[in-house]
């Protein structure tokens, strides 16, 4: 219930954001998570560390519905400015090793990267999908 009243009231309370982001990381409960993930996509527009760990979530969990929840959230707080980051972070995830291994994530990734797609210039979009990727190869 405190994840959900946060999603609710805290709307860019740092100490609301760090408390959800601590759950985030001390939760075993899938559940628990999920509400976590999703109070940060309403309350956490362009924070930095919200978003880090949102696309920490969405490579690392094993729940679609957790993945999916933050998937969505980093669509809600993503700025034009995060959208780069976005498409850098996860395009390695769409490819047809990444469709075999967990097509879930894949779509995730995909309606975010589709996002990006829209909302930025081509150049810009051009030059963060073909820069280098710091994150993990699909699994």
């Amino acid at each position: 219930q405190a994840a959900e009243s946060l999603g609710k009231i805290g709307t860019g309370n740092e100490k609301a954001i760090d408390s959800l982001l601590k759950l985030l990381d001390s939760s075993i409960d899938y559940y628990i998570r999920m509400l976590a993930a999703e109070s940060l996509g309403k309350i956490s527009k362009g924070n930095e560390k919200a978003i880090d760990r949102l696309l920490k979530l969405l490579d690392s969990s094993a729940d679609a519905n957790t993945r999916m929840l933050a998937a969505e959230s980093l669509g809600e707080i993503g700025t034009e400015k995060d959208m780069k980051k976005f498409v850098t972070s996860l395009k390695d995830y769409l490819s047809v090793v990444g469709y075999l291994i967990n097509n879930d994530r894949f779509n995730e990734c995909y309606k975010i990267i589709w996002k990006c797609a829209q909302t930025l210039p081509y150049p810009e979009f051009y030059q963060a999908w073909h820069s280098s990727s710091k994150s993990k190869k699909p699994r």
